[in-house]
């Protein structure tokens, strides 16, 4: 399987813990507040998902971004099981995890996004300068 479409299924997973989330701890936001909280909890793996598939040319940027993309699911899940079954049981802190982990998702995948824009730089800058070159080393 292609490294970006791993990066997919993980970044779709997270969407789907995120809405679960808000879903099954929704019980203390009104029907307004729904939407920006969905958006909130679905989209920063997505969104990390497009905007690093636009950025990834070489195939250790592929690593880099399934990497990240694959510890934001992992936080996620952590939260989820926290919650749900581990020892942060609390149902008075339930709904606070539909708004903290997509901010450590995002606070995460905030530098890998920055790592391959340096890398796809590098790239761009390096193919650049290997352009043909006429006799005694300079430019044709």
């Amino acid at each position: 399987m292609d490294l970006l479409r791993l990066g997919w299924v993980f970044a779709i997973a997270g969407a789907a813990v995120g809405l679960f989330e808000l879903y099954h701890f929704s019980d203390g936001y009104l029907p307004r507040q729904w939407l920006p909280i969905a958006l909130w909890a679905g989209l920063p793996l997505p969104l990390a998902a497009w905007l690093g598939g636009k950025l990834v040319r070489s195939h250790p940027a592929q690593r880099i971004l399934t990497m990240g993309l694959g510890m934001a699911l992992a936080l996620g899940l952590f939260g989820l099981w926290d919650v749900t079954l581990g020892p942060g049981k609390n149902e008075s802190l339930n709904g606070l995890v539909v708004i903290t982990i997509p901010a450590y998702q995002i606070a995460l995948l905030a530098p890998t996004l920055m790592a391959l824009w340096l890398i796809r730089r590098r790239e761009v800058s390096a193919s650049a300068s290997d352009g043909p070159t006429g006799p005694g080393g300079g430019r044709a």
